[in-house]
């Protein structure tokens, strides 16, 4: 429950201290009349879901608590922020390391870096196609994935809230953020299971093509298109 946006699991539209009390309560009371288990008939996750709106309100409704988790939420968002300007700096990086590469190239001639015995020569070149900027993305735990896409002439790119919609089809979705730089973005999925899902997911119905995998190095690497 912690992992879950409360405002969203009441269906409130904004979030933090200007959503009143009156409000919260209101949205409370509508999400319990339609997920009272005793409206649900045999469905087996009505309790669980109720217990969800329950535990949102009790947060949401008390200052001191609601807060503490309004806290929470920014130094999360903050921390994914800084991932993704963290994968732009190391894209920008790589791509001047290429740029400056093929232009020795073309010159006939490539920088070397040598050590102090003159033993060990490595070509700028072969060091920047060795470095892959993506594996290095910290995360704080299994459940967060890392999406690439590509768009075409006239394609319009994805926004964060498309890319929930899509990744929602998976499983529960904590947030989604987008790197301005290119065409990619951070899924923080609700659960690991969610994370999984999302990993071994068919995206073909869409038109750009997907590349989805996770950001913890241990875990192996899958490409979906």
């Amino acid at each position: 429950m912690d992992r879950e946006d409360l405002y969203d699991v009441l269906h409130l539209k904004a979030s933090g201290p200007q959503v009143k009390n009156c409000v919260i309560r209101k949205a409370y009371h509508k999400r319990a009349l339609v997920l009272h288990p005793d409206k649900r008939g045999n469905d087996p996750v009505a309790a669980e879901e109720f217990q969800k709106v329950q535990q949102a309100y009790e947060i949401l409704n008390d200052d001191k608590l609601r807060a503490t988790y309004d806290d929470l939420q920014r130094v999360r968002e903050l921390r994914l922020r800084k991932e993704i300007t963290q994968c732009d700096k190391k894209l920008e990086e790589r791509l001047n390391s290429e740029t400056r590469d093929e232009s020795y190239r073309m010159l006939g001639r490539r920088p070397t870096i040598v050590d102090h015995n003159g033993e060990l020569n490595v070509r700028l070149g072969d060091y920047v196609r060795s470095f892959r900027f993506a594996s290095d993305i910290s995360s704080e735990d299994d459940t967060t994935i890392k999406a690439s896409w590509t768009c075409k002439e006239g394609e319009r790119d994805y926004s964060e809230i498309q890319l929930k919609e899509i990744f929602k089809e998976y499983g529960e979705v904590i947030e989604a953020v987008k790197s301005r730089r290119k065409s990619f973005a951070i899924i923080v999925m609700g659960s690991k299971d969610a994370s999984d899902a999302a990993i071994k997911g068919n995206y073909s119905k869409y038109c750009n093509s997907f590349k989805v995998m996770p950001t913890i190095k241990s875990r192996k690497v899958n490409y979906y298109y």
